[in-house]
C-alpha cells in the first residue's frame, strides 16, 4: 500500500459578473494521488453531478450556455485512490441583449447630432433605408452622442452596441 496526501482544488471559476452566456467552469487539482489528476463533476440545484467535458487531468473545463442570472455551482472531484475535494463557484451572467436606441436628434450649424441610450457605433447613408450596417459611412464609433458632418435632409441610420445588437434602421429627416 502506498499512501497519499489529501486531494485540493487550486483554483476554481468563474467568478463575479460575467458579461457573456457562454460560461468555462473550471478546476484545478493539485496533490492527492498522482499529483492532483483526478476526475471532476459539477451540478446545480437541480440537477445531479455531472462529469466535465474536459476532464481526467489536474485541469477541468465545461462551458455552459447560459442566460442570464445568478448561478451557483457545486464541484466534486475525486482521484485514483478515493482522495476527495470539493468547492461551489458562484457568478452573474449579465448579457446585454438590448439593441442601442437613439434618444435625441438635433441640428446644429452644417452637423446633424444624434443621442443613444447607451455607446454604440452608428452607420448611415442618405440614399437606401435597407443599406447594409458595413455599406454605409461609420459615425460615432462606441460613443452615445454621434456627429454627421455634412448637411443633408434625410439620412438613413444604423447603430449597434460593442455586443453586436442591432438597432432596427431609422430614417432623420433634417
Amino acid at each position: 500500500l502506498k499512501g497519499s496526501s489529501p486531494l485540493h482544488i487550486t483554483s476554481s471559476g468563474p467568478s463575479g459578473t460575467l458579461y457573456t452566456n457562454n460560461a468555462t467552469l473550471t478546476a484545478d487539482t493539485s496533490e492527492g494521488a498522482e499529483a492532483g489528476t483526478s476526475k471532476c463533476q459539477y451540478k446545480d440545484s437541480s440537477s445531479p453531478y455531472i462529469d466535465f467535458f474536459m476532464n481526467g487531468g489536474t485541469q477541468h473545463q465545461q462551458v455552459l450556455n447560459l442566460v442570464p442570472g445568478s448561478y451557483q455551482y457545486d464541484v466534486q472531484c475525486m482521484d485514483v485512490a478515493g482522495n476527495s475535494a470539493s468547492t461551489s463557484i458562484s457568478f452573474v451572467v449579465d448579457v446585454d441583449t438590448n439593441p442601442p436606441q437613439i434618444t435625441q436628434v438635433y441640428a446644429s450649424g452644417n452637423a446633424v447630432y444624434i443621442t443613444t441610450n447607451e455607446a454604440s457605433t452608428c452607420s448611415y447613408t442618405t440614399d437606401n433605408p435597407d443599406f447594409v450596417f458595413d455599406d454605409g459611412i461609420i459615425f460615432g464609433i462606441d460613443t452615445f452622442t454621434h456627429v454627421i458632418p455634412e448637411p443633408n435632409p434625410i439620412y438613413y441610420v444604423q447603430c449597434k452596441d460593442h455586443f453586436g445588437n442591432m438597432m432596427d434602421g431609422v430614417t432623420v429627416y433634417v
